[in-house]
């Protein structure tokens, strides 16, 4: 780290001696008289971008507060506490001194382990630097999630900040998935912060939101928002829309009334994942072509926000996400596809969007928006859901189809809900499987066939019983063919009966007896051939085979005869024939016949899917049945 201290410096607000807890400290506030010096270079500074209210309460925490190391069996005490304050919620840093510095950031309901470098960059000016948008902070690609300008901060103890100037720039970004906080002083790179998702390293989380009270000035209605910094805006049951800022301060801003039924209750408490969320506030919002839709915030102290949506009866659950994971495929927000875990989202719609009522508490100042750009992409039954409200950082939201059912089994009170109608977004396939599922199963099927039969031809060995080839004497009758006795080994055995006649406009016909000599049981078939051809309006035809078979299947194990009785066209006779008997052949009848089986399912499956695919996307501006 860089600025670091190795002396005591003097206050100076109050020249009392300020001892740094740890080498690299480089705020510091003095016990004696509150306020906060800045080093450098082993000298101290007056700092006073700092709220001296909100410094009082962090002090409270650092005194009981207690880091545990991960994968430690270690408590230590904390030397630092700093929450710096964001356009939608607020960071808390803490400091505690080991062989070296431990470092720990809680941001958006996630922690981190925080590791400080400096390195060169090539960005000099932040202010090129555009959330969301792809920018080259460093050598490789950076994907900027969002930049702050002159963060407001309070603290207690000693922490390290890179930039402690007044003019200070934190970007936001994420380097070949890895997220990064980068601070400019100016137009000077102080250093990054590079954060590794961790567990809650502390012994309480209590200080991360603390309770805001408020009057509304028009119907004097008493307010207590619990979830301070997180819930930054709220709407009097009056009308009259609010938005908490820098530590706690409420603004009034203008009157929206909602006069409609909500399908969520305030304050009704639902579970997702074992998690007991409440619902704090619930909005309508409209695009660009009049479209509408709800969407509810339900919040937990410790998991966050989770998010409903709900269009045309179809719901979504939504978490939001930080973007580390992913891959733009351009230098916008809009991109043709999306990829998580080699899975790939299609692009499904863009729009800008309002919000026109609402109620409750919410994430975030939702009133200082407008209209924000929102791009979706599907892969149902998941979604994910991309938001750039003005001046802001992106917002990500990675969210599944959620069922009537599941709603309400997650709610466990009788729920007015809207009637589905058409096909949503994520709307999985009937029986809630997904579509990509079921081309796997069918194609697994596929193959599975394909492989018992390959393996039945392979350990069929075709073994030959049986062969006789004569010529035929018309003025004879045919004698019956007998087959010396043979035995068929196999559980189940097949049998095949070959016929082979040189037939000319004739037939030939053989009635085969197969006869199990242990219990006398015999099988009987019919095996015929015949050919016909001539010229018919100067052109030759013919029709028929002069060879054919037929198999006789699941014969069980035992000795066996064939009995075989030809018969001829008297009047065109065939000169020759040949008959032939063979065990243990390959079949291919059963094979084409499940195959067959599994086409029709495929098939209805393929038309269905095809409908289903094509409703579901006459809501999108990205459909590609249009593109056909």
């Amino acid at each position: 780290m860089s600025n670091g201290l190795s002396t005591t410096i003097t206050c100076k607000y109050c020249n009392q001696l300020v001892t740094p807890a740890f080498e690299h400290a480089n705020l510091l506030v003095c016990d004696h008289c509150n306020n906060v010096n800045r080093v450098q270079d082993n000298y101290g500074f007056a700092f006073s971008d700092y709220n001296l209210t909100n410094k009082f309460r962090l002090q409270q925490v650092l005194k009981t507060l207690k880091l545990h190391i991960p994968n430690t069996s270690m408590d230590y005490t904390l030397d630092g506490i700093m929450e710096m304050e964001y356009n939608e919620g607020s960071i808390f840093f803490l400091f505690a001194q080991r062989p070296t510095p431990a470092i720990y950031i809680h941001f958006e309901y996630q922690w981190y382990e925080a590791t400080f470098s400096k390195g060169s960059v090539h960005v000099m000016n932040p202010s090129a630097i555009k959330t969301g948008d792809a920018s080259q902070i460093f050598d490789a690609i950076s994907y900027v999630i969002q930049r702050e300008k002159d963060n407001k901060i309070s603290l207690a103890g000693n922490v390290f900040l890179p930039a402690v100037t007044d003019s200070r720039t934190l970007v936001e970004h994420v380097v070949n998935h890895q997220l990064f906080f980068s601070f400019w002083s100016g137009h000077v790179y102080m250093g990054s912060f590079e954060l590794k998702e961790t567990t809650c390293p502390v012994n309480q989380t209590d200080f991360l939101h603390y309770t805001i009270q408020h009057t509304c000035s028009l119907c004097n209605k008493q307010h207590a928002i619990e979830g301070f910094p997180s819930i930054r805006s709220f709407i009097c049951t009056c009308g009259t829309t609010c938005s908490i800022h820098e530590f706690g301060e409420v603004r009034e801003l203008k009157t929206n009334t909602l006069k409609e039924e909500s399908f969520l209750p305030l304050q009704a408490e639902a579970t997702f994942d074992t998690v007991r969320y409440k619902v704090i506030g619930h909005v309508k919002k409209e695009d660009q072509d009049d479209f509408q839709w709800d969407e509810f915030t339900l919040w937990h102290k410790e998991q966050g926000f989770l998010y409903l949506s709900v269009f045309n009866g179809h719901w979504l659950k939504l978490n939001q996400v930080k973007l580390k994971n992913y891959v733009a495929t351009n230098r916008s927000l809009l991109a043709n596809k999306v990829f998580e875990d080699g899975e790939s989202f299609d692009l499904f719609n863009d729009y800008q969007s309002k919000i026109v009522l609402s109620e409750g508490q919410f994430a975030g100042n939702i009133y200082n928006d407008g209209m924000y750009k929102a791009v979706e992409y599907t892969a149902p039954p998941k979604v994910w859901t991309f938001e750039k409200p003005h001046n802001e950082g992106v917002a990500a939201f990675k969210g599944e189809h959620l069922s009537e059912e599941d709603l309400r089994a997650a709610f466990q009170v009788e729920l007015n809900l809207p009637q589905a109608k058409g096909i949503g977004m994520a709307q999985p396939f009937s029986g809630g499987m997904p579509v990509k599922r079921m081309r796997i199963t069918i194609l697994l099927g596929f193959l599975l066939v394909l492989a018992t039969q390959f393996l039945s031809s392979v350990f069929n060995h075709n073994k030959f019983i049986f062969e006789q080839s004569a010529a035929i004497q018309p003025d004879r009758t045919f004698p019956t063919i007998q087959t010396d006795p043979f035995n068929l080994t196999k559980s189940y055995n097949n049998l095949e009966v070959e016929v082979n006649s040189d037939v000319t406009n004739s037939w030939l016909e053989a009635q085969v007896e197969v006869t199990n000599l242990n219990d006398g049981k015999s099988y009987t078939s019919e095996i015929g051939v015949e050919f016909y051809s001539g010229y018919e309006g100067g052109e030759f035809w013919s029709e028929g085979k002069r060879k054919t078979s037929f198999v006789f299947s699941a014969l069980p194990k035992g000795k066996y005869q064939v009995n075989v009785t030809p018969a001829f066209d008297t009047n065109f006779p065939p000169s020759t024939y040949t008959i032939a008997i063979y065990a243990d052949v390959p079949m291919y009848k059963n094979f084409w016949l499940i195959l067959l089986f599994i086409a029709i399912p495929t098939i209805i499956f393929a038309l269905v899917n095809y409908n289903r695919e094509y409703y579901r996307w006459s809501n999108s501006n990205y459909s590609p049945f249009l593109q056909e």
